[in-house]
């Protein structure tokens, strides 16, 4: 009860906000729901609602079972007609995962404002066991055949094996990416709900060569 208290005063305290905040907060009330605190956290990022740092506890039998997995949602001003960005900290190894941690966003081609954060949890949560495998029609000339296309091409060859893919997996979770851990200081003047996810990559790219 106390931890929905706590959210109950952040939605009066940014009762002048803009309809996004309130969606935010909103939305992250319901993960309060035991539900899907078995699986889920959700924490705002210094103060900012527009930043949401989040884990995801794997499902037993899937390819990421018994590890807990970080991510941050990057919302824009106009959520939720438009969707977040999604960024895991360290960077996931997974077909639908960029090599700089950006979920891919065609995945939300079909997004609608009726989303939630609890619900894109459970499609990450799902996404994690079953990853989209994009279907390209390609022609040939006389024929026409269809190819599969990931963000990160060398996880969907290697997915099928499951003793490599989980070692590559295990790696990328141990990986100190403390560059990541600071996306909350991506910009001290301007939100990063205005960036693009091209900005964003680029701008976690930078911090790269700063380590």
């Amino acid at each position: 009860m106390e931890e929905i208290y706590q959210v109950q005063n952040q939605l009066r305290s940014y009762s002048r906000s803009s309809a996004a905040v309130k969606k935010i907060l909103s939305d992250l009330t319901k993960l309060n729901d035991p539900i899907y605190k078995e699986y889920f956290t959700a924490d705002i990022v210094h103060d900012d609602p527009h930043k949401v740092k989040c884990t995801i506890k794997a499902i037993d039998g899937t390819m990421y079972e018994k590890l807990t997995i970080t991510l941050y949602f990057i919302f824009p001003l106009d959520y939720p007609f438009k969707p977040p960005s999604i960024l895991f900290a360290p960077i996931l190894f997974h077909p639908n995962i960029g090599t700089d941690g950006i979920l891919d966003p065609q995945l939300f081609s079909d997004w609608c404002p009726a989303y939630t954060i609890p619900l894109l949890l459970i499609q990450i949560l799902s996404l994690l066991d079953t990853p989209h495998f994009c279907i390209e029609e390609a022609d040939t000339g006389m024929t026409k055949h269809l190819t599969r296309k990931c963000v990160n091409s060398f996880a969907e060859e290697v997915w099928d094996d499951k003793v490599t893919t989980r070692d590559l997996i295990e790696s990328s979770i141990a990986t100190d990416n403390n560059s990541h851990s600071n996306v909350y200081d991506l910009s001290r003047d301007a939100m990063v709900g205005e960036l693009s996810v091209e900005e964003i990559a680029i701008l976690f790219a930078a911090m790269e060569n700063d380590k």
